[in-house]
């Protein structure tokens, strides 16, 4: 007599394998599922009020900016030191023989000014800094809209220096910093806050801070 054994087919094997995997990544995936919406709830976060936030916010282009110009109620203009520092050089090198020497002077008084008047925006902590001149600042900024950016809980450090365009600059930039200001960015180089009181104009490249 032959004795019978029982011998599973290849097929059925490789079958039944398979199946016990998709069941392993199936549970595992569900399981993910769990834990992110337990996370997600218990931060008080969910996932479509993320997104519904990212669509209500705009995009700035670059984080680190000078300041070229403000200009207040549409009318008065301040340049930002080195902008002067630039324009006063360009005006002692044209400079002819009939100048006076009180013009001479002043322009290369101008001219040695070496401080640089900044705007950094922080997208992580929504916070922007810089120097204003002879001091610097901060304040908290978020956005209202996606063209629109409040600035508020401003506060700024400032000491004496000279000549006087630096401190009038200093001045007017920090006492109008603060409020609602739409972004205007027409190139990745140049961009434009404007408030109701005061623009501010900004560009990238230190090398050619034209007025």
């Amino acid at each position: 007599m032959h004795s019978r054994h029982n011998h599973s087919s290849p097929i059925s094997l490789h079958t039944s394998t398979n199946r016990t995997l998709f069941v392993k990544i199936l549970w595992a995936f569900l399981w993910l599922c769990v834990i992110g919406v337990v996370l997600l709830t218990s931060s008080g976060c969910s996932l479509f009020e993320y997104i519904q936030r990212k669509a209500t916010q705009g995009n700035i282009n670059g984080d680190n900016w000078y300041v070229q110009k403000i200009v207040i109620d549409n009318k008065e203009t301040f340049y930002a030191p080195q902008v002067l520092a630039a324009n006063a050089k360009q005006r002692l090198a044209a400079i002819d023989s009939n100048s006076s020497y009180d013009e001479k002077s002043r322009l290369k008084e101008i001219a040695q000014i070496d401080e640089v008047a900044t705007l950094n925006f922080d997208t992580q902590q929504g916070r922007i800094s810089g120097q204003s001149g002879c001091g610097s600042y901060f304040s908290s900024y978020a956005w209202s809209d996606r063209e629109h950016i409040e600035l508020s809980n401003g506060s700024s450090t400032r000491k004496l220096c000279s000549p006087g365009e630096i401190v009038r600059f200093e001045f007017r930039f920090i006492r109008d910093l603060e409020g609602s200001f739409k972004v205007i960015q027409k190139s990745k180089d140049h961009l434009i806050l404007e408030g109701k009181e005061m623009t501010i104009y900004l560009y990238r490249d230190l090398s050619s801070p034209q007025a």
